[in-house]
């Protein structure tokens, strides 16, 4: 595995989000996962992105990974995709709300099973 630190942000982030934790937020606990943590959110190079270098980030990422870990992640953010675009940000009721719920739920099986595979 690569020596880039994604693994244990990843683990770090899933554990945020199974905490649903109030100090980060429900905003950042967004963005965290899919502007800066989880590279396969992104599907394609964005546009005046070189190429080569988007692909070498997306290599580099996955080596940080064994293949049951990708998996995992990937399945985690399956179900956190599937909620994302009705997922309140309002900082008195999100951790009320039942897409965290899931979302929480699925950080949950992902922390349990990323562990297992370890």
């Amino acid at each position: 595995m690569s020596k880039l630190h994604y693994h244990s942000s990843i683990q770090e982030h899933l554990k945020d989000l199974a905490d649903l934790d109030q100090t980060i937020g429900p905003s950042e606990l967004i963005s965290g996962w899919f502007d800066d943590l989880y590279f396969p959110a992104e599907q394609s190079c964005p546009a005046g992105y070189p190429q080569e270098t988007w692909d070498r980030g997306q290599r580099e990422w996955s080596a940080c990974f064994s293949a049951t870990e990708l998996a995992v992640l990937a399945a985690f953010h399956t179900v956190f995709a599937a909620h994302v675009d009705s997922l309140p940000l309002d900082p008195e009721q999100w951790r009320q709300d039942s897409g965290w719920a899931a979302v929480r739920e699925a950080a949950k099986v992902a922390i349990g099973r990323f562990r297992s595979a370890a």
